[in-house]
């Protein structure tokens, strides 16, 4: 398995204007 799978994926907030 990727190291990366095993990490929770973390939402990135919408980029504000």
């Amino acid at each position: 398995m990727n190291v990366f799978t095993q990490l929770p994926r973390q939402q990135q907030p919408p980029p504000q204007p």
